[in-house]
């Protein structure tokens, strides 16, 4: 209706005056244009419709995709700082490892050294039980002259005092020999 009276205003305004069949076409192409309008403006619509879920779809990518990146560079970090550790974790392996190694050589020439000891030791102990049985048999034979002493001592005076009466049994090893006196 408004067109209507727009359209009337400004013939008015021409003062252009319209025949009565000049004014019924006018109403029927007015009537066929605001059909065809119709159409036109839902498709209008449907259009701006499909822009706009066209929009927030592209605004859901464009989110999804800036959610990718930064997941993306978290990873890359996360990449880096894994690689830093693995790469500090093998040089402490390294370190670990030839200490590891020192130790066991060190541990070596211990058990060397051990074993060293161990064999002077054994050989020290073999001369020192040697020389034991040196002494003990030093001191027996000591002990055992001085008691042939004191007992021919011991005869040579009996035999003064009865002479011709004494009769002396000495004993070597396994042999015994006897004397009169």
């Amino acid at each position: 209706m408004q067109i209507k009276h727009k359209a009337q205003r400004r013939m008015s305004q021409n003062n252009f005056a319209l025949s009565e069949e000049s004014l019924e076409e006018y109403r029927s192409l007015k009537t066929s244009a605001n059909l065809l309008a119709i159409e036109e403006r839902q498709e209008l619509e449907k259009l701006m419709r499909e822009e706009k879920a066209a929009v927030r779809a592209l605004n859901a990518l464009k989110e999804m995709q800036q959610s990718f990146e930064e997941k993306r560079d978290s990873r890359n970090e996360e990449i880096t700082s894994q690689a830093t550790k693995k790469t500090e974790l093998e040089e402490k392996i390294v370190g670990l490892r030839n200490e590891l190694n020192s130790k066991k050589q060190e541990l070596e020439n211990q058990q060397s050294e051990r074993t060293k000891i161990s064999q002077l030791e054994a050989q020290v102990n073999e001369k020192l039980q040697s020389v034991y049985q040196q002494l003990l048999q030093a001191g027996v034979d000591r002990n055992e002259s001085e008691r042939e002493r004191k007992l021919k001592d011991t005869l040579t005076s009996l035999q003064r005092i009865f002479p011709g009466k004494i009769l002396y049994c000495t004993k070597f090893g396994f042999t015994t020999s006897c004397s009169t006196f």
